[in-house]
């Protein structure tokens, strides 16, 4: 049921304007907001190498409740973070102490369906949000869907993702996209109790609902958003997630370290799980997050034991509309309001 293997409705809005072009049409400007909330800690004396990193969410009325079961979660670990309102009604709830409203002048509110040109729309203007926070600021950013549920500190020590961004290796570390555990084990072939970045084999689409973009080659990742932006706008019936991807992977694949000659532009070609520390500004350095501490559609389901217990998020994909997710999150122990 490849359809359904998405982002979350959640996550979608409209980007496209500003009511001017630092700040939105309500609350603060992206700039102060970002800073404000960057550290992903409310306690800042804790964890001092995230204080150049924003968490970010985002989400309508319409996705309210799955918002504040994201919420609820991430509190319990004393995150903050920076929540994108896709209406009023959204930016007046969660508050403007932690949220930014997009400009509505063309929004399309409510449950927005996968398939649908209003939702192949607000979710490549998804990307657009997050390359306005890499443009206009020095922030790194972690996205997260709402229906990407924190069971443990994503950030702590021991998890793929918090380890990521301590190693500073990767210009983009994503989340796989699996619906179950036997297609787990096909692209991910080796044993997870040795598992290490890098064990997973190079996907052709990883998830766009979850993962870490650093800042550190701003032009290149600006560029690479803008070549989504053109992809979507040229292929309205496609979704941000193939789009992006169907960008990466045009770009040449380098097995071994690779001077580009860079001085500007995009990036020259992409290099998977490398290790290293890829100095070469025109290469794309990527990894995959650790699937059995971030799993997606089934797999949340059909852990048990130890692995249940070292799940560090779940996110409830592969299933459509609301009440299918908040099923799915119950099943994987994520869902909280009840």
């Amino acid at each position: 049921m490849i359809m359904s293997g998405r982002k979350s409705p959640c996550a979608f809005f409209l980007f496209a304007y500003f009511c001017n072009s630092l700040r939105f049409c309500d609350g603060i400007s992206l700039e102060e907001m970002v800073v404000k909330q960057a550290g992903i800690y409310e306690d800042e004396n804790k964890a001092s190498e995230f204080r150049d990193v924003v968490l970010v969410t985002s989400g309508n009325m319409a996705y309210m409740q799955m918002y504040r079961n994201w919420e609820k979660a991430a509190k319990r670990f004393g995150l903050k973070w920076v929540f994108i309102a896709m209406d009023k009604h959204a930016f007046d709830e969660v508050g403007e102490d932690k949220s930014i409203l997009a400009d509505t002048s063309s929004m399309q509110e409510g449950e927005q369906q996968w398939g649908t040109s209003g939702f192949n729309s607000m979710s490549c203007l998804k990307k657009k949000m997050v390359q306005q926070i890499i443009k206009r600021t020095s922030y790194h950013v972690v996205f997260s869907d709402c229906d990407n549920v924190f069971l443990q500190d994503p950030f702590a020590l021991g998890t793929s993702l918090g380890d990521n961004i301590r190693d500073r290796l990767y210009d983009y570390v994503f989340q796989m996209n699996i619906a179950d555990k036997g297609s787990l084990r096909t692209q991910c072939p080796k044993k997870k109790d040795s598992m290490v970045l890098g064990e997973c084999n190079e996907p052709d689409e990883g998830n766009t609902g979850f993962y870490y973009l650093a800042n550190y080659k701003k032009e290149q990742i600006v560029k690479l958003i803008d070549d989504l932006l053109t992809e979507c706008s040229q292929k309205p019936n496609i979704d941000d997630q193939t789009n992006f991807w169907n960008v990466v992977r045009r770009l040449p694949s380098f097995i071994e370290d690779k001077d580009t000659q860079w001085t500007s532009g995009g990036f020259k070609g992409r290099r998977f799980c490398a290790r290293v520390n890829i100095n070469d500004p025109g290469t794309l350095s990527f990894c995959n997050l650790d699937p059995w501490q971030h799993p997606t559609g089934m797999i949340g389901e059909e852990l048990e034991g130890e692995d249940k217990k070292n799940m560090a998020t779940y996110h409830a994909n592969y299933v459509i509309g609301r009440a299918l997710k908040i099923e799915r999150l119950r099943k994987g122990g994520a869902w909280l309001l009840e």
